[in-house]
């Protein structure tokens, strides 16, 4: 691992077209920004090994069910444009990955019960109305 210092509003530049800022420092935290390609996903490490996890794991019944991965990118892609269009701040589709994994842990208790995709969509539904 690569170790270094940087102070507030300091940055480092990896590969010519990643820019990574220290925007502000905390007692506990450190705010990061990051300017990268459009075509780049960046991922927390809770998030990313939660989709590894996920993508490896085949426990839950809900998981056999035959795979649309291009429907579901397309569908993903679709919603980050129209999320984009309305707050005017760029969205891709791991950001919309990313909320959909953080409100699926807020749920995590019911979703677990479910034992087919369509209840895991009804306790989705539920939980919106």
């Amino acid at each position: 691992m690569f170790v270094l210092s940087r102070k507030s509003n300091e940055s480092i530049v990896i590969n010519d077209d990643i820019t990574v800022s220290v925007v502000e420092l905390r007692k506990d935290m450190v705010r990061l920004g990051i300017v990268i390609p459009k075509d780049a996903t960046v991922y927390r490490q809770e998030v990313y090994d939660a989709i590894h996890k996920t993508q490896d794991s085949s426990k839950s019944a809900w998981q056999k069910t035959p795979k649309r991965e291009s429907v579901s990118l397309e569908a993903l892609d679709r919603l980050a444009g129209k999320l984009t269009e309305k707050s005017k701040n760029f969205v891709n589709r791991a950001m919309v990955i990313e909320a959909i994994l953080e409100a699926a842990a807020a749920l995590e208790a019911n979703l677990s019960s479910a034992t087919s995709l369509e209840e895991f969509k009804e306790i989705l539904l539920r939980r919106r109305h």
